[in-house]
């Protein structure tokens, strides 16, 4: 079972990252444009991985809400889903401060998600 998951997911991986292959940086761009590069493919993949770390952590919390007889392992999933968040923040961060070490900031940088904007007013001008 747990060789078709693993195959599943490495295949869903190429999928995703085949198309990089294609935008990769040429020899002529340098460091700069692999480095770019592998900065493109980190802030496409961390907010996948950290919305996988919190759908963990919410399953931890259920069974821990759920089925009291496991308590423990319920616990210990909630653990594991906040460390892969907090390394997966940790990572984003470090790609931001290498983007701006380097001068890599481009319209793929890594940026906060955008919030909602609500408008209050009855012509939209508010």
């Amino acid at each position: 079972m747990s060789s078709i998951i693993t195959k599943g997911i490495s295949a869903s991986a190429l999928v995703v990252l085949l198309p990089l292959t294609v935008s990769a940086a040429s020899v002529s761009d340098g460091i700069a444009g692999v480095l770019k590069t592998v900065s493109d493919l980190i802030n496409m993949i961390v907010p996948i991985i950290i919305a996988l770390a919190i759908v963990y952590f919410l399953y931890g919390v259920v069974t821990y809400v759920i089925k009291p007889e496991e308590k423990g392992k319920a616990i210990n999933i909630m653990i594991w889903g906040i460390v892969g968040i907090a390394v997966m923040v940790s990572i984003w961060g470090l790609v931001a401060i290498f983007q701006n070490t380097f001068g890599l900031q481009g319209q793929n940088s890594a940026q906060t998600p955008a919030t909602v904007q609500f408008n209050t007013g009855t012509n939209g001008t508010n």
